[in-house]
């Protein structure tokens, strides 16, 4: 009223809101003019009426003063004191018989305070009911995760309880199991892991079986090479015993010879020798060979006293001078020379027959090599006694021993032994066999 605006509505003082700010020069803070800005109050009314505060429930505005800025109509604004205002954001009050929730919020930029007004019933019935929603939300999260968490798990369990039977399947026995999967992850991949581990598992079984089975071929074989010697053993005591009696000295050496290499190849049945028995062993052949190539051969030993004290798997110089003899002395022209030797090489006895024999072709020396590696399966017309010691050697100790063969063709074949260092007779073999068998 007086303040001289001209609008194109006319309101009366109760339908606006003034707001008024005074303007001032910024250096002498003189007062230059005055902003006066009106609100409608039915804007509030928009305002506040779409923020319900449940039934009937309301709110309203009061200034710095205590003077009610904004109110809707409604008779429980005027019962509300200024003084419930002060301590407590959020008090209950009695008002006409009934209690009342009353909130408030300082508007600090106009110093206002907007004000809540909420019946204690529909206050109680929002907390109960968010109680209660709460609860239902709840429950209904806690069956979700608990149907997420079974679902997920039987995903992980299943496969890990396919995998426990396969493998008490496979502790049975049962080799032939294999894990199907069509994931990739860590179950897949344990899968996979199982499936190789069996796999390996069973090629092993089958590797042991048949180097067994090799094995005790070979000793077979040895057995029946030694059934005829134990009998001749017997016959040449007595052809010995006769010699002797006429007084012929030749035939008394060549049937001594014959019987030590007999007697020495029996063993008492034991598979492990004394290298000293074994180069006498071998010094009988060839003294035997000696009387039959006459002029023909000669022989030189030079094994060392400390190499003697260690043990040997028997019959494993004998194949290798005879094998130095009929393909090697008897093929050249002229006399021939064989030389037996031995040394300790770190942990084992190497010993080396050397002929200057007929020597091997190269490719025939390559085939044999590749059979004693092991590469090659040794055909039928291939010689028995050099790859029956290999077989004998590795079988016992493994491939990390066993026969080299170099030659020059026309000059000379060496055949190398390698063979682990054993200190007593009995019980180092049984030793170096297990620790193969764990090896494999």
């Amino acid at each position: 009223m007086g303040r001289n605006v001209t609008t194109s509505q006319t309101y009366s003082s109760n339908d606006v809101l003034s707001l008024v700010r005074a303007w001032r020069d910024p250096d002498t803070k003189e007062v230059l003019g005055v902003i006066l800005i009106d609100l409608r109050m039915d804007m509030f009314k928009k305002i506040f009426e779409n923020l319900q505060l449940e039934k009937s429930g309301f709110i309203y505005i009061l200034d710095k003063n205590g003077e009610i800025v904004y109110s809707p109509v409604n008779s429980i604004v005027y019962r509300i004191r200024q003084e419930w205002l002060q301590d407590n954001p959020s008090v209950t009050k009695e008002i006409r018989g009934h209690d009342y929730r009353i909130l408030y919020n300082d508007y600090e930029a106009y110093h206002w305070k907007i004000i809540g007004v909420i019946p204690n019933d529909d206050y109680r019935r929002v907390v109960m009911d968010l109680r209660t929603y709460t609860f239902i939300v709840t429950i209904i999260t806690l069956v979700l995760a608990s149907l997420a968490a079974t679902y997920f798990t039987e995903t992980i369990i299943r496969p890990v309880r396919k995998l426990m039977r396969l493998m008490r399947r496979v502790q049975s026995g049962d080799l032939n199991q294999r894990f199907v999967s069509e994931t990739k992850d860590e179950i897949g991949q344990l899968g996979h892991s199982f499936n190789h581990m069996v796999e390996e598992i069973k090629n092993l079984i089958n590797l042991v079986y048949m180097e067994q089975k090799k094995k005790r071929e070979a000793e077979l074989q040895v057995l029946q090479a030694q059934i005829k010697p134990h009998f001749l053993y017997n016959t040449l005591d007595t052809i010995q015993w006769m010699a002797q009696e006429y007084k012929a000295d030749d035939i008394i050496e060549i049937i001594g010879a014959l019987t030590n290499l007999f007697r020495i190849g029996l063993n008492k049945g034991y598979e492990l020798i004394s290298i000293r028995e074994e180069v006498k062993h071998a010094e009988s052949y060839l003294i035997i060979q000696m009387s039959r190539y006459m002029g023909k051969m000669e022989f030189e030993m030079d094994i060392p006293e400390e190499v003697k004290r260690y043990h040997i798997l028997k019959l494993v110089l004998q194949p290798l001078i005879e094998n130095a003899i009929y393909h090697g002395i008897k093929a050249r022209l002229g006399k021939g020379r064989i030389r037996i030797s031995a040394l300790l090489h770190q942990d084992t006895v190497r010993f080396r027959v050397e002929d200057d024999g007929a020597g091997i072709k190269p490719e025939r020396l390559e085939e044999i090599n590749r059979v004693l590696r092991g590469e090659e399966k040794r055909s039928e017309e291939a010689g028995f006694g050099l790859f029956n010691v290999n077989e004998r050697i590795q079988l016992t100790y493994g491939i990390a021993y066993g026969l080299r063969v170099y030659s020059e063709y026309g000059k000379g074949t060496t055949v190398e032994l390698i063979h682990p260092i054993v200190h007593t007779k009995h019980e180092e073999v049984t030793n170096h066999v297990e620790a193969n068998d764990r090896g494999r």
